[in-house]
């Protein structure tokens, strides 16, 4: 005997049609695919054919009108092997002619029962929201991170780790030595801009005319008219006069003898360049080193220049300025650039400010007093800097609050969904269990569903977190330049929440069923 009752699914054959049959239906096979992986005629099945031709048409039949995918075929030959009596015989023959009879009632019933439309169909979509809810729990919570991240990084790259608190922009050396005499002032620093164009093929490194390449074809796109018209052999520097008094510090906190200061030119001419990925390295405009000259056009007159210096240590006022070309840092008294300051840009001054407000106030105050001052503009860096934090805290409340709901939503879904498919499998594992699969066996195929579960779901909603990320990363660029960064974080904590979730969920459940009567089960739409 190959069976070990007279019910439909009450055997290895039987079990394994039915559950490979709901397997494949369950993971989105359609009824065609299922049928040519489990073709439904069969030719033999040892020397009892007729019997083992029943018990697999039987639980073929059974499984396909589950699924709602019952055709004329297979009923017609479920109908063809019930009126062969092969089982009921058997069962006679083997047993007695009680069983036999017993047999037979399940087979009218059973027939009875495929017989009509099956109103409700087994749900796969169980599986699928599963899944989908872990997928969608898992993208949201990756690319809001990486949101957070770069808002972060944003907002704290602006007034941060200067050295001064107070900026003013326009005025002259008069109203800077005046403000200098007040109280409550810590240091500070003036300076006037001038330009100069140096040669790019002969000093420039590949960097520099690979960035002078990029504006040449940004101009082109934007001004056809004037294509061939313009060359681009040529790259600026900003010179910055810096007043004495300042560019002695400064020059004595590189290391250099600031006696000669007067002679010191100092060039600070790197770039962050973002390589992607959080990684990135510093850029240099100029192939020049400490020691040499360096030729410069300035008011169409070639002027040579001796530099000090090269370093990323730049003055007050110049910790976080970028300019194409970069800067060259000399004093008042540089004999090269020296020129009336009239003709120089307008000055800036910036101040380390005890109490900065009250230098603001004291600032605004003197806008007021006469014609000479009222155009200067005035930079609180201290207050922007508090402002900057605050919306970082109210970003990131924000922030991780939403994603506090989201994930909340997103356990219950899947709490939900889990147990509820769990409980809807029931009778399936009861078979299972009522043919021989020991408790350690149940549990083990269990364990191996949540892996799945949580394995299938990482695979689909992490690559679509980190699109979502990079999406967001392409938005921020458009305000600062950073490079992309893997939300390496937000991905190890989404493969631990997502185990911890399912696991914990399909435990819970597994206590539920564990719990249950066997029999009662299988009596429970008992066909």
């Amino acid at each position: 005997m190959a069976t070990d009752g007279v019910k439909i699914i009450d055997g290895d054959l039987a079990h394994d049609t039915y559950e490979y049959i709901m397997e494949l239906y369950d993971n989105g096979a359609s009824a065609e695919i299922i049928k040519k992986e489990i073709p439904f005629i069969k030719e033999d099945y040892g020397d009892e054919t007729d019997f083992y031709h029943e018990i697999f048409v039987t639980a073929y039949a059974l499984a396909f009108w589950e699924i709602g995918e019952l055709t004329d075929e297979i009923l017609n030959e479920v109908k063809r092997v019930i009126e062969l009596k092969a089982g009921v015989n058997l069962w006679t023959k083997d047993v007695d002619e009680k069983e036999g009879k017993k047999r037979q009632k399940v087979l009218d019933r059973f027939l009875e029962k495929i017989s009509a439309p099956n109103k409700k169909v087994r749900n796969r979509k169980k599986y699928r929201t599963t899944v989908v809810s872990l997928v969608v729990s898992i993208s949201i919570f990756i690319a809001l991170s990486s949101f957070l991240t770069y808002g972060q990084m944003m907002t704290g790259s602006y007034y941060t780790d200067l050295s001064y608190n107070i900026a003013v922009n326009g005025g002259n050396e008069a109203l800077y030595e005046k403000i200098a005499t007040w109280s409550g002032i810590n240091s500070y620093s003036y300076s006037y801009q001038t330009s100069a164009e140096i040669d790019v093929n002969k000093y420039g490194t590949d960097f520099a005319k690979e960035e002078l390449e990029n504006k040449k074809q940004i101009y082109e796109e934007d001004f056809q008219e004037n294509v061939g018209k313009y060359e681009y052999n040529t790259l600026g520097l900003t010179i910055v006069m810096v007043n004495n008094d300042y560019f002695k510090s400064y020059v004595k906190s590189l290391g250099m003898n600031e006696k000669d200061y007067s002679n010191i030119a100092i060039l600070g001419d790197d770039m962050m360049h973002y390589l992607g990925q959080g990684k990135s390295k510093v850029e240099h405009y100029f192939n020049v080193k400490a020691g040499e000259s360096m030729e410069v056009t300035m008011d169409d007159e070639q002027k040579q220049i001796k530099i000090s210096k090269i370093t990323t240590e730049r003055p007050m006022g110049y910790e976080s300025c970028y300019t194409e070309g970069g800067y060259l840092f000399v004093s008042e008294d540089y004999p090269v650039v020296t020129k009336d300051k009239s003709e120089l840009n307008s000055g800036n001054l910036c101040i380390d400010a005890q109490k900065p407000s009250e230098i603001e106030n004291k600032l605004t105050d003197l806008k007021k007093e006469g014609e000479d001052f009222e155009d200067i503009m005035i930079t609180n860096l201290a207050e922007y800097a508090d402002q900057q934090k605050r919306i970082i805290i109210l970003v990131s409340i924000f922030l991780y609050g939403f994603i506090a709901v989201i994930t909340l939503i997103g356990v219950t879904n899947i709490f939900n969904t889990i147990t509820t498919n769990m409980i809807l499998r029931s009778k399936e594992f009861a078979n299972l269990k009522s043919i021989g699969m020991t408790t350690k066996e149940f549990n083990k195929m269990i364990r191996l569903e949540s892996v799945m579960y949580g394995t299938k779901s990482l695979l689909i909603g992490i690559p679509i977190g980190l699109l979502g990320s990079y999406e967001i990363f392409k938005s921020f660029t458009n305000s600062i330049d950073f490079g992309f960064i893997i939300p390496w974080q937000a991905i190890i904590i989404s493969v631990i929440f997502v185990f911890i979730i399912v696991g914990l969920t399909m435990k819970y459940s597994l206590n539920k069923i564990n719990k249950q009567n066997i029999i009662e089960t299988i009596r429970q739409d008992n066909i």
